[in-house]
């Protein structure tokens, strides 16, 4: 993936999201093959210049799109749903 000019070793089958001027990338490999998931999400700040915030891992394919929920990210895997947010 290229951002800004600058070539990332992220693949990326679904589309990024973009909520509280971050952008998260779920990527689908790591040499940006798109033949492997392993279900990173890199963290980007928005802005005019590539800031990678940081980089999680579910170990596990992740092919799908991020969403945003009553101020919580949903990601889902092969075989998991995740709710990533603080408690109420």
């Amino acid at each position: 993936m290229t951002l800004c000019g600058t070539r990332y070793g992220w693949g990326a089958a679904a589309s990024p999201l973009v909520n509280a001027n971050r952008v998260y990338i779920v990527s689908d490999s790591e040499d940006g093959s798109f033949m492997a998931a392993d279900g990173d999400t890199n963290v980007i700040e928005a802005g005019p210049a590539v800031r990678v915030l940081g980089k999680n891992s579910l170990d596990e394919m992740t092919l799908v799109t991020p969403a945003i929920a009553q101020g919580s990210l949903i990601l889902r895997t092969a075989t998991r749903l995740y709710r990533i947010g603080s408690k109420p």
